[in-house]
C-alpha cells in the first residue's frame, strides 16, 4: 500500500495467484500431521480438548483415554525416580544422616472417584481382605483409626455408664 510496484523486464507480469482447486487435500494434511505429532509426543488428542461428547468418565475410561500419556510419565518416573532418590541421600548424607533409606512415592496421576473406591473396599471385604489392607488403600493410618475406634468405644461405654448411674 502506498507503493509503486515497477518490474524491469517488458515481458514480466504481475497477477494474482489464485488457487485452483477446494482445501480439502490441505485439511487432509494438516490433521495427518497433528495426528502424527500427538502420536509421536504420546500426548492423545483428548488431553488437548478434542473429547466432544462423554460426560463423566469414569477412572477407567480416563485411564484408556490417557494411555499414552501415563505411559510417558510412567516411563520418566522411572528414568528420574533413581536420580531424585540419590540426591536425596546425599544431601541427607551431607546433613549428617548417613545409612537413610530414601523412597520416592508418586501419587497417582489420574483422579479416583471416592464413592467407586468405597464401593471396592467393601467388595474386597466381603472377599475377606483385612481391615487394615483397606484402611491402607483408601488413605487412612490403621494404627492411628483403631486408636480413635478404642477411644470412641470408651466414650460410649462412660456416656452409657453416666446414664445408667443417673437412673436414665
Amino acid at each position: 500500500p502506498g507503493a509503486v510496484i515497477r518490474l524491469e523486464h517488458p515481458d514480466a507480469m504481475l497477477d494474482n495467484l489464485e488457487m485452483k482447486s477446494d482445501l480439502a487435500s490441505s485439511i487432509d494434511l494438516y490433521r495427518r500431521l497433528v495426528s502424527a505429532l500427538h502420536e509421536t509426543t504420546r500426548i492423545p488428542e483428548v488431553a488437548t480438548g478434542k473429547l466432544d461428547s462423554a460426560g463423566q468418565l469414569s477412572s477407567l475410561a480416563l485411564r484408556i483415554l490417557y494411555a499414552p500419556l501415563l505411559q510417558k510419565v510412567e516411563s520418566k518416573r522411572r528414568t528420574y525416580g533413581n536420580g531424585i532418590k540419590e540426591m536425596y541421600r546425599r544431601a541427607l548424607e551431607i546433613m549428617g544422616y548417613e545409612g537413610v533409606t530414601v523412597q520416592v512415592v508418586w501419587p497417582d496421576i489420574l483422579p479416583v472417584d471416592p464413592e467407586a473406591m468405597r464401593r471396592a473396599a467393601l467388595i474386597d471385604s466381603q472377599l475377606g481382605v483385612s481391615r487394615t489392607t483397606l484402611l491402607e488403600q483408601l488413605g487412612y493410618d490403621a494404627e492411628l483409626e483403631a486408636e480413635g475406634r478404642q477411644d470412641d468405644q470408651q466414650e460410649q461405654a462412660a456416656s452409657f455408664n453416666a446414664g445408667f448411674d443417673a437412673g436414665l
